[in-house]
C-alpha cells in the first residue's frame, strides 16, 4: 500500500520543475462537489432521449449514501440514489475521484454497467438500492429493496435481495434473493458485512418493521432472523434501526439503536450457531442525546451527529458512552448536512448533502448535490454537554 501522503497529494517525484497543476493540487483542500445529475451516459443520444421520455429527471436524484475504496493514485467512490422518484435511471453509481483533476462535478457511472438497469424496472436486474458497505476483503455488498418509492406511490417490482460485487471487475458475484425473510411489515434500511474470528461471512441488514435484523450466511446461503427484544422498540412508530460494527478490545461487535431510542445495544457479531430467535443483546448505555449515526473508522470510533446539527461527532466504543468522551471532529458551516463517514487509508471522509432542499422541493432542476471532503477538527477542540435529559446537546 503506496503511503497516505502521495495519494493525498497525489504528487509524482520527477526530475522536473513542479507544474502549475502541482501547485493547484497542493494550495487546494481536498474535496470534492458532485451533482447527482451529471451522469456518464453512453452518449449525447441516449441522455436526450431519456429526458424526452422522462426517464431521466435531473431534480428527482439525490445522493444519500457511499462507500469508498482505493484505487491507485484515485479513490474509487460507490453512490446510492435511491429510487424515491421517476427519473432516476440508476441507483448505484461510480465515480473515480483524481484531486486536481475532477473536483468538480465529476461524471458519475452506473454500477456494475449499464445492462443491470432497465427502464421497465420488472426486467431489471438491480431496482433500488439505498445502502452499500464494502467489507475488509474489499467486495461491495448492495441492499436492493426491490421497491420503487415515490411521493405519490409505492411499486413492488420484485423481492429484496442482497448483492456481493466485485469492484475492481464490476462482476456480480452473488445475488441472494431476501423473499424467505420478508414481511408485510418489512422495510430495510442499513447492510453490514462483517467476517467472524473463524472467518466466516456474514452479512446483517436492518428491519425496524418488523424490529428484526437479518443475517445472511454466505458460506451457507441461507437467511435467519434476530428478532429484537420488544423493550428497544416503539410498536407502530415507523422508525430508523442503526447498525454499526465496532471493532472493541473484546472481539468484533455489531452496534444497535433506534433512533428514537434510549439506549444503545451490542452484539457479538459471531452468532453461527444461533437461529430465528432473540438476540442477546447487550445495553452499552444510555444515549445522552438523539444521535444520528454516520459511520465508523473500521476500528473502535463511532461517528454520529445530533439531530438538527451539522456538526460530526466522534466516540471511542472503548470508553463509558458518556458525553465526557465525545469529541468534535467536524464542525459543519454550510447548509448541506453530514450523511455518511467513511475511512480510505486511514483518513475519514465526510459526505455532505442537501436531502433537505430535495425533499422540500426547493432543489434547482440540476438536481441534488454533495459535498465530500476530509474531515476538519476545530481548533480548539470542543466537547459537548447534554442540557437534559433526552435532549438535544449542544457544544461548548
Amino acid at each position: 500500500m503506496p503511503p497516505v501522503s502521495s495519494w493525498l497529494l497525489s504528487l509524482v517525484t520527477t526530475m522536473t520543475l513542479v507544474t502549475a497543476a502541482d501547485a493547484y493540487k497542493n494550495r487546494t483542500m481536498h474535496k470534492w462537489v458532485i451533482n447527482s445529475a451529471n451522469l456518464a451516459w453512453q452518449s449525447a443520444v441516449e441522455a436526450e432521449a431519456a429526458l424526452e421520455s422522462g426517464r431521466f429527471r435531473r431534480e428527482n436524484i439525490m445522493i444519500s449514501r457511499f462507500q469508498m475504496m482505493d484505487s491507485g493514485d484515485a479513490v474509487t467512490t460507490f453512490l446510492v440514489m435511491p429510487n424515491l422518484a421517476m427519473g432516476v435511471p440508476f441507483t448505484l453509481g461510480k465515480v473515480e475521484l483524481a484531486h486536481g483533476v475532477n473536483n468538480l462535478f465529476p461524471q458519475i457511472a452506473p454500477f456494475p454497467h449499464w445492462d443491470a438497469y432497465n427502464e421497465d424496472w420488472t426486467k431489471s436486474l438491480i431496482v433500488n438500492v439505498v445502502d452499500v458497505y464494502v467489507d475488509v476483503k474489499g467486495v461491495l455488498w448492495a441492499l436492493d429493496v426491490g421497491d420503487v418509492e415515490t411521493k405519490t406511490f409505492v411499486k413492488h417490482v420484485s423481492p429484496p435481495k442482497i448483492l456481493a460485487m466485485d469492484p475492481q471487475t464490476s462482476q456480480i458475484k452473488r445475488v441472494a434473493s431476501m423473499a424467505s425473510v420478508m414481511h408485510a411489515s418489512s422495510f430495510y434500511q442499513y447492510i453490514v458485512a462483517l467476517y467472524t474470528d473463524s472467518d466466516d461471512l456474514m452479512v446483517f441488514v436492518s428491519d425496524p418493521g418488523t424490529n428484526h435484523v437479518v443475517v445472511y450466511v454466505y458460506d451457507c446461503d441461507r437467511f435467519f432472523e434476530i428478532i429484537l427484544s420488544p423493550d428497544i422498540y416503539m410498536p407502530g412508530k415507523r422508525d430508523i434501526l442503526y447498525m454499526a460494527p465496532l471493532m472493541l478490545r473484546r472481539g468484533t461487535r455489531l452496534l444497535l439503536t433506534y433512533h428514537d431510542g434510549w439506549n444503545m445495544y451490542k452484539v457479538q457479531a459471531d452468532i453461527m450457531d444461533k437461529t430465528s430467535d432473540t438476540a442477546m443483546l447487550s445495553v452499552i448505555g444510555e444515549k445522552p442525546c438523539n444521535m444520528v449515526l454516520l459511520g465508523t473508522d473500521r476500528g473502535s470510533v463511532l461517528f454520529f451527529r445530533m439531530e438538527n446539527t451539522n456538526d460530526v461527532w466522534s466516540w471511542d466504543g472503548n470508553t463509558p458512552l458518556d458525553s465526557d468522551n465525545f469529541n468534535l471532529v467536524h464542525l459543519g458551516t454550510t447548509c448541506r448536512v453530514p450523511v455518511v463517514v467513511c475511512s480510505s487509508r486511514g483518513l475519514m471522509w465526510v459526505m455532505e448533502t442537501n436531502f433537505v432542499d430535495y425533499f422540500e422541493g426547493t432543489n434547482d432542476r440540476m438536481g441534488a448535490n454533495a459535498k465530500l471532503q476530509l474531515l476538519q477538527k476545530p481548533t480548539p477542540p470542543l466537547r459537548v454537554q447534554p442540557r437534559g435529559k433526552r435532549d438535544s446537546c449542544r457544544r461548548s
